[in-house]
């Protein structure tokens, strides 16, 4: 469960890695990298607002071009880093499995990419990508 101002102390290094040799030489061999990164660890996303005792909310953000955009986080410390300084008491996050993370992006119609760590890298991944490669089963279907 979320609790106000209380991040949980995961970190993908893999998945960090990985974005960061996307975003260097973007192909389609560095992306599968990422979403295998993703399987293989863990990813945090941003629920502030949510109501304890209730399941929560993930936060979404809008693209410049009025986009929705579901970002998610290879670190608690890349998450904070996205919140200025005055809210992060207020700070709301769940951890989950990065595949998991992946379905939210299609759970919801309106997203139309996933955005790693916008604070720093910003990597945007769009969605059918992500629907690419769940259909194709590059992903297995488990849940936590």
């Amino acid at each position: 469960m979320a609790r106000r101002g209380v991040v949980p102390p995961v970190t993908n290094p893999a998945a960090r890695s990985a974005l960061e040799a996307l975003a260097a030489a973007p192909s389609f061999e560095l992306l599968e990298r990422v979403f295998e990164a993703c399987r293989a660890g863990m990813l945090v996303a941003d629920v502030t607002g949510s109501t304890p005792g209730v399941e929560p909310t993930v936060r979404t953000i809008l693209s410049t071009d009025g986009r929705v955009v579901l970002p998610l986080f290879t670190s608690a410390a890349e998450l904070r880093a996205a919140v200025p300084k005055a809210q992060r008491g207020t700070l709301q996050a769940v951890a989950m499995s990065g595949e998991k993370a992946l379905r939210l992006a299609l759970a919801d119609e309106s997203v139309v990419a996933v955005q790693f760590d916008p604070a720093s890298i910003g990597q945007v991944v769009v969605r059918e990508h992500i629907e690419r490669t769940l259909a194709a089963g590059d992903l297995d279907d488990r849940s936590d």
